[in-house]
């Protein structure tokens, strides 16, 4: 598992998968077991935001419409939904 937490002084800190950047947010999203900035969740190649779908191929999202536009080879691919988490 990529883990995505850095140690910042006492308080450990997420880093976004998409920016790498700490998240200091009090929601974020988690997609495909990674946290992100609900900003960050965008598609790859075109940059639409992702909010209900997204397809990941080599560890980077797309939309519906890149995905399957024959650009890139669907053989392996997760369809992933973005859940929204609370950091507490």
């Amino acid at each position: 598992m990529d883990r995505t937490l850095r140690r910042c002084g006492l308080a450990m800190l997420l880093s976004c998968a998409g920016c790498k950047k700490p998240i200091m947010d009090k929601f974020f999203l988690n997609v495909l077991e990674r946290a992100w900035h609900g900003d960050c969740v965008r598609c790859f190649d075109c940059g639409t935001e992702l909010q209900e779908k997204c397809f990941s191929r080599e560890s980077k999202l797309f939309c519906r419409n890149d995905f399957f536009s024959g650009r890139i080879a669907p053989c392996q691919y997760t369809i992933c939904s973005p859940s929204v988490l609370l950091l507490v």
